[in-house]
């Protein structure tokens, strides 16, 4: 399913869902993530709205996709500070309740911001876990853009081969 299809069919299924749910919790959220490189002021009202829901129907999953869509929101908006604190908080959900794919994410999130601030190796390290959690659950969309990462943290090292390499495999 293309990303517009499923972002179509999850606007339908919030406009369905009782307005203090945590089924709405879930919603907003899965559709934050598919909203926020097309519009971040939006996907951020929408993962707070989730996080808030999720919290008071202490539905725990629904406020780790929040925070993992906060993490990354905060990242683009290059507050690192909030964008670790939400990545480390999912994180913790995802690695207690064994969620590989979302680990993945959080993964390439750290990866991401470790290496906007200088700590190369703890980047590269992140970056290359996403690779092994994306590649475990057959996430191909993540799988690429964790490569494409690899590709460009090679690439700013000036070590061509290697860049080209992850950028081929990306493809």
């Amino acid at each position: 399913m293309n990303d517009y299809k499923k972002k179509k069919e999850l606007e339908q299924k919030l406009a369905a869902t009782a307005d203090d749910s945590a089924e709405r919790a879930e919603t907003l959220a899965l559709l934050a993530w598919e909203t926020w490189a097309l519009d971040l002021p939006e996907a951020e009202n929408l993962s707070r709205e989730a996080l808030a829901l999720a919290e008071k129907h202490g539905y725990e999953r629904a406020g780790a996709w929040a925070k993992r869509n906060l993490g990354s929101l905060f990242g683009a908006k290059f507050d690192i500070k909030d964008s670790l604190r939400y990545l480390n908080e999912a994180m913790q959900w995802f690695s207690e309740n064994d969620d590989l794919n979302g680990q993945a994410d959080i993964h390439l999130g750290l990866g991401f911001r470790y290496w906007s601030f200088g700590d190369f190796q703890k980047g590269l390290e992140h970056a290359n876990s996403a690779v092994t959690f994306y590649e475990k659950v057959g996430e191909k969309n993540g799988y690429g853009w964790a490569l494409t990462a690899l590709g460009g943290f090679y690439r700013d090292w000036k070590d061509h081969a290697q860049s080209r390499e992850y950028y081929e495999r990306a493809i």
